[in-house]
């Protein structure tokens, strides 16, 4: 998420890609992972991403956001 918010998305994908083999139905690292998709343009990877996450936390917030910024109903 550091890279992220340094505006620096696509350095943090690796990091997240590990978190996910170590972890993969963790919803914090899926939402952080769709976060960078969408701010590298990868919509359709971003969406996946916010649902998956959704399914696994239906609380997860950043994923409804995320969501709603790409127009697509949580």
């Amino acid at each position: 998420m550091a890279y992220f918010k340094a505006g620096k998305a696509a350095l943090g994908l690796p990091d997240a890609e590990k978190s996910l083999e170590l972890s993969p139905n963790d919803p914090a690292t899926l939402d952080k992972r769709g976060s960078s998709f969408e701010a590298l343009g990868r919509r359709e990877e971003g969406i996946a991403d916010f649902r998956r996450a959704l399914s696994k936390d239906p609380n997860m917030q950043g994923s409804k956001v995320g969501l709603k910024r790409l127009g697509i109903a949580p």
